[in-house]
């Protein structure tokens, strides 16, 4: 009972990972303005794809859609912040899911609730090089925190919480067209607590004023990680993808 339980929350773990593909690079996907600041806010519609390793659980092949996960979402808030100069620029963002499900086990011949919770945090911080009007040149850090429990009757039957970060370098291409709309395409590669991973997107927006711009893209962000033994044994590959939106406000 307990491996099918702990397989269970193998499974949410990764779940819940696949929302960090959001923070992944929210920077700059409305808009792109030589000089000032940037406030977004975004939501992400993704779905994953993958393999996931947790303790002595053997590795679960995971295929989930946007719907399976929307169903284990109890919060989630996502924002950026960028302030721009004609050369450079400097980029936050902050992101943080909470997922929580109630899975029926058996004991003795009774049926009991088990609970699975997982907050999963993603903190990226970047600069980049205006190369050209419409090239940046990107190098960005992001920072990915996992803690997740799974409980019975108030009871802890299992913990564990998973901090890493990963280094990244990429570009980013940016136009505007058509008076009020932009275009922009990103990717990035990286290394650090992941053996691997790698980003990249296409988005378009539209500037219904000077200081609002609304805009849609499609994002993928793969992660490679795989440490320890036993017990301590964890592994993350998973691909990632979806459709977003993004409201971003220039200030």
């Amino acid at each position: 009972m307990l491996k099918s339980l702990a397989s269970g929350m193998c499974w949410f773990v990764l779940v819940a990972l696949v929302s960090s593909a959001a923070p992944a690079s929210a920077q700059g996907e409305a808009s792109t303005n030589d000089r000032g600041y940037e406030l977004g806010f975004y939501g992400w519609l993704a779905g994953l794809e993958g393999t996931m390793g947790f303790g002595r659980v053997n590795d679960v092949p995971v295929n989930a859609s946007f719907s399976d996960i929307a169903s284990f979402v109890d919060f989630s808030m996502a924002g950026y912040f960028e302030a721009r100069r004609p050369k450079y620029i400097i980029g936050t963002d902050i992101f943080w899911v909470k997922l929580g499900a109630t899975r029926t086990g058996h004991i003795n011949g009774s049926d009991v609730d088990v609970d699975f919770n997982m907050d999963q945090y993603i903190a990226a911080l970047g600069g980049a090089y205006r190369w050209t009007p419409q090239v940046d040149l990107w190098l960005t850090g992001r920072l990915y925190s996992l803690q997740n429990s799974l409980t019975f009757q108030g009871s802890n039957l299992a913990a564990a919480s998973k901090t890493w970060g990963d280094v990244y370098i990429g570009a980013r291409y940016h136009v505007d067209f058509a008076q009020r709309w932009i275009a922009l395409a990103r990717a990035d590669i990286g290394t650090g607590g992941s053996d691997f991973a790698w980003y990249g997107n296409v988005a378009v927006g539209y500037h219904f004023t000077p200081t609002f711009t609304l805009g849609a893209a499609y994002r993928v962000l793969s992660l490679d990680r795989e440490t320890g033994s036993n017990k301590d044994y964890f592994k993350y590959d998973i691909v990632e993808d979806g459709l977003g939106i993004v409201f971003s406000f220039s200030l």
